[in-house]
């Protein structure tokens, strides 16, 4: 199972993205999708094809993940903080990487249809389960 995630697919980029607008346009209701990317490549965040510029990732504008093969736990839970407030238990090492236990799975199904979860945690969770298969799909 491939899980190098050092260039995250476009789509969740294009996903970052529709949530910044979301947020933003919130607050200001007259702003457009096209007006916030173009303000954003002006200020060097995102190149013109929608994916994010050095500076972006060096500043941690836009998060880079990177799961990469026999981490430790530690660095997992750095790369993914949401799972910080889940028992060390739920989780296993296969293979190389840190899996969670069809419990944690369950429960997360719950607080998103419960929508408990915040949008940096529903994105978490939408990178960690990128190149993951559930219940062996």
């Amino acid at each position: 199972m491939k899980k190098n995630k050092a260039l995250v697919s476009q789509s969740l980029y294009l996903e970052a993205f529709n949530q910044i607008y979301d947020q933003l346009s919130r607050k200001n209701p007259l702003l457009s999708r096209r007006q916030l990317f173009s303000d954003l490549i002006d200020q060097g965040i995102l190149e013109s094809n929608g994916l994010p510029t050095q500076l972006a990732i060096q500043e941690e504008f836009i998060k880079v993940y990177q799961e990469v093969e026999n981490m430790s736990f530690s660095e997992f839970l750095n790369l993914y903080p949401f799972f910080n407030e889940y028992d060390a238990c739920h989780f296993e090492y296969v293979n190389g990487y840190w899996e969670m236990d069809e419990h944690l799975y369950q429960m997360l199904q719950l607080e998103i249809q419960a929508n408990l979860l915040s949008d940096d945690a529903l994105y978490q969770l939408q990178v960690y389960f990128e190149d993951r298969k559930i219940n062996g799909e």
